[in-house]
């Protein structure tokens, strides 16, 4: 049984400066507002002058951002994830 510890945009964030690349800040933002991934997100799109809406226009967004740097720190929890998949991580 797989369990849910964080929302996607919690992971997504792990890649800032691909996130703020994609919303053509030149800054990396110190700290963002919000006690969770989502709210953090839309503080920083609101530095952008933009909206962040849950699900809309994520393809985008999603392409910009460093896979790599993502699951590398994530790795411990995708580890019974891949298991049931029987995915074998490079």
């Amino acid at each position: 049984q797989l369990g849910i510890r964080s929302s996607i945009e919690d992971w997504l964030l792990c890649d800032m400066e691909g996130i703020c690349r994609y919303l053509g800040l030149s800054y990396i933002p110190k700290s963002l507002k919000g006690n969770d991934g989502n709210a953090k997100l839309n503080d920083l799109y609101s530095k952008a002058r933009r909206i962040y809406q849950k699900g809309y226009q994520v393809k985008e967004l999603v392409t910009s951002l460093d896979m790599s740097v993502i699951r590398k720190m994530h790795a411990d929890a995708l580890v019974d994830l891949e298991k049931a998949l029987n995915v074998i991580a490079q």
